[in-house]
């Protein structure tokens, strides 16, 4: 029996075969991953008489664990051709007296399978009832498909035998348990028993199938499982033609067209559609777009260009420089500029000079310095993912490099960032901050900001302790640890404004957090982002820098302080403990997952009552069992197998399996077949470690040389070690 093996994220199983004989035992792991095909939508035509081979019996479900039988039961037929084909008026039979004349007209159901598409056939429609399968057309009682005794699928359609599957419930046909089987390719004699495997991918309310999309991969060679085996050209993973692999996995060679990508003779582009205003038209001629007012780029005879047609915000919706008074900026006919529109201090509402009058009185008079006085102030801070590809708001201001932006995962409060679940990848996000001074903006010397780990989580043991679970090795990781400080550098002034005042606002605007004002309430939207707000009159700057977290950094909530220095040495806190410093946290998200190496394992010769061990190691990639985290939390590692077909003696079984993660003896855990075993040591944080197998065999059923069974790996969260009182830190 062969089974697919599935690269498990979260909760899903790794399905591994495994292989043994009297004198030997053999693992073969594939690494095969579950396609899913492509929805298509039924269409309804007139009834015609199909031919052989113009309808394929796929899948069938003729023993459903999750729901009974008569509720339960489906099978699929594919139809590999370029027309729809409609069934109406079709018989499906066995060699016996279970038959039924589809007619879709009384059952309200359709009959039509599309071309190259499916139609799933089943006893019951509801899929309440039915373990969650979309039934597209209801025999319901008139057709049971026997399960262990095997049984036949015949379509016949005007009188003619279109297809027919007769198994047999015994070897070479699969014969599973809540499991659907599915035919390897179309293209292959489907009343052949070794064409055939059973699914992997979960439905409804568990059993395994995919009714109404590809079958999994099977772990045998045939075209159309993505490996290119035996005599053919090529194989990619599916069974059309015109892809330039044909469903017999000969290469195709393709007429030259726009839109395929490939930039041929007389093209002056190819992006891979047919579509225009996208930069390559649908012909493949590269499109100029006008420049227009409003496009966010200042083009020629335009004085600016904030991305809007709005004026009153600093550029006009002619894309002209709006100035007024009021603005800050002393313009042609103003004697003065002081950023408001009240008279009576110094600078009247109309940009004049005002003289005071002191009626014999002394006059006093000061003007204002650009240095020292008060310290900056953060109004607003926040976490956003970082692009890789495509332009937002640069962290530059000559607008030659840096990063790009978007925002992160989740319309949650605060950031949500998911790690990468990849060995040795980095997860790149941007920490960005709104600040100001009461002495302008030109007061402001340099903004920083300090990363530190999740508080009561320590991820890696002491290495003065190893013994003691609970103490970290806070001197490097964990436990609100200090990670680093860098400097935050300020945007242009309409890149920052578009970014918070725009995308920010608009798409996610709990993702920042905004502080205190010194009058009450918290600083906001409106304060920041108005037309004459603190951005547009650039009384306020946005900063930012980018970051990044490694996929072995630990889940949980990371706080983040971001403080402001002016030219005098005035800092944005006043505490010097920075016990009232401006912080936040976000999260990074909890993800599983784990990588193996080993693609077969050999066990070599192996006797009776004596167990035979295959050892792993700690190399990488050398195909000798290891194991490792990728995730960023601790992993319990679980594993289940079958009996290889080696059986049972009444209730004992004939075969017990142990296995470990790691070399200390201690760790062995013993298990029987079909009883799933939770494995001593815990895959920590970034931790590679070897995995060792080993069987014990009280009694071969058999003389039969070979015995062939499966073993599912998967993982559940572990907890992260405490951290004690005295570990927890907050400061560098």
């Amino acid at each position: 029996m062969q089974k697919t093996l599935v690269r498990r994220k979260g909760g899903k199983f790794r399905k591994i075969l495994l292989v043994v004989s009297i004198l030997a035992l053999v693992l073969d792991i594939g690494f095969l991953t579950a396609l899913i095909g492509t929805p298509t939508t039924l269409a309804q035509v007139a009834p015609i008489c199909p031919n052989p081979g113009d309808i394929v019996i796929n899948e069938i479900m003729q023993n459903p664990n999750a729901v009974l039988h008569g509720n339960g039961e489906w099978f699929e037929a594919y139809n590999p051709t370029g027309s729809a084909v409609d069934l109406q008026d079709c018989v499906i039979s066995d060699n016996g007296s279970d038959s039924h004349v589809i007619d879709p007209v009384i059952n309200v159901d359709t009959s039509v399978v599309p071309a190259g598409g499916y139609l799933v056939l089943g006893r019951n429609p509801v899929t309440g009832t039915n373990g969650g399968v979309n039934i597209d057309y209801a025999y319901e009682g008139a057709f049971p498909l026997a399960n262990d005794v095997g049984d036949e699928v015949v379509i016949t359609c005007c009188d003619t035998e279109i297809d027919r599957v007769e198994y047999t419930g015994s070897t070479p046909w699969p014969n599973p348990t809540g499991k659907s089987m599915i035919l390897a390719n179309p293209s292959l004699d489907n009343n052949v028993g070794s064409n055939w495997c059973v699914s992997t991918s979960a439905y409804g309310a568990g059993d395994k199938g995919t009714p109404g999309s590809q079958n999994d991969l099977c772990g045998f060679a045939y075209c159309g499982n993505g490996n290119v085996e035996g005599g053919e050209e090529c194989d990619d993973g599916n069974w059309q033609d015109g892809d330039g692999c044909s469903a017999t996995c000969t290469i195709e060679t393709l007429a030259p067209s726009c839109g395929d990508g490939v930039l041929d003779t007389g093209e002056a582009c190819d992006d891979g559609n047919n579509i225009d205003g996208d930069g390559c038209s649908a012909v493949c001629v590269i499109e100029t777009p006008a420049p227009t007012c409003g496009d966010g780029t200042v083009d020629s005879g335009e004085e600016c260009d904030d991305g809007n047609n709005v004026s009153g915000d600093g550029c006009s919706s002619v894309c002209t420089i709006e100035t007024f008074c009021g603005d800050g900026t002393v313009d042609t006919g103003e004697e003065c500029d002081d950023g408001n529109t009240t008279d009576g201090d110094g600078c009247s509402s109309q940009c004049l000079t005002e003289v005071p009058t002191c009626e014999g009185e002394v006059c006093t008079s000061l003007n204002r310095g650009v240095t020292g006085g008060a310290g900056p102030i953060i109004k607003a801070k926040w976490e956003m993912l970082r692009e890789t590809t495509g332009w937002h708001w640069i962290v530059d201001s000559t607008h030659s490099g840096g990063g790009y932006y978007r925002l992160d995962d989740s319309t949650a409060a605060g950031a949500q960032f998911t790690p990468p679940n990849v060995w040795d990848a980095n997860m790149d996000y941007t920490v960005c901050a709104i600040v100001t001074d009461p002495n302008g903006v030109a007061d402001i010397d340099g903004v920083y900001v300090d990363i530190y780990y999740p508080e009561n989580i320590a991820f890696h043991e002491d290495a003065n302790n190893p013994d003691d679970p609970a103490h970290a090795d806070y001197s490097e990781l964990g436990c609100g640890a200090f990670i680093e400080e860098n400097e935050l550098l300020p945007l242009p002034k309409m890149d920052g404004y578009n970014l918070f005042c725009g995308t920010i606002k608009n798409d996610n605007n709990n993702l920042p957090k905004f502080f205190p004002m010194p009058t009450g309430g918290d600083y906001n939207y409106d304060e920041i982002c108005g037309a004459t707000g603190e951005l547009m009159k650039e009384t306020a700057k946005v900063y930012c820098d980018d970051k990044d977290l490694t996929w072995e950094d630990p889940a949980g909530n990371y706080r983040v302080e971001v403080f402001a220095q002016d030219k005098v040495g005035n800092f944005s806190y006043t505490d010097p403990a920075k016990a009232d410093i401006d912080y936040n946290e976000f999260t990074y998200l909890e993800a599983q997952g784990y990588d193996i190496d080993f693609t077969a394992i050999n066990y070599g010769e192996v006797a009776l009552n004596s167990h035979k061990i295959i050892s792993g190691d700690l190399t990488w990639g050398n195909n000798v069992p290891s194991i490792r985290n990728t995730g960023n939390t601790r992993l319990h590692i679980n594993i289940w197998q079958n009996d290889m077909g080696l059986g049972k003696v009444g209730t004992t079984w004939n075969v017990k399996y142990d296995a470990r993660i790691g070399n200390e003896e201690l760790d062995w855990k013993n298990y029987w077949p079909e009883q799933t075993q939770r494995l001593e040591d815990i895959l920590d944080l970034s931790e590679i470690e070897e995995m060792d197998f080993s069987v014990l065999i009280t009694k071969f059923p058999s003389i039969s040389a070979t015995y062939t069974g499966v073993m599912d790996l998967s993982a559940d969260k572990a907890v992260f070690r405490q951290c004690l009182p005295q570990d927890n830190h907050l400061s560098p």
